[in-house]
């Protein structure tokens, strides 16, 4: 495969927000989506880390009245 040309020309299968399963705001969110993603060919997906409880950091859209979801969670999935 030529790989030779600018990044601009190639396609990336990425996933904005995958952690949710419904709205952006009010939606619940969860760990199943990134397998969802990386299964359809997603190879780049978004963890939106927050400050959690514990010194554990959250996946989250901040800010929103979504759900959360721990990062070792996440992580446990994409792996």
């Amino acid at each position: 495969m030529d790989m030779n040309f600018p990044l601009c020309c190639y396609i990336a299968s990425s996933s904005h927000n995958t952690y949710l399963t419904g709205h952006q705001l009010t939606g619940e969110s969860s760990s199943d989506m990134y397998r969802e993603a990386l299964i359809i060919g997603c190879r780049c997906v978004e963890i939106d880390l927050w400050d959690g409880p514990n010194d554990e950091p959250k996946v989250t859209h901040g800010r929103t009245l979504t759900t959360e979801i721990t990062l070792t969670e996440t992580l446990k999935v994409i792996s």
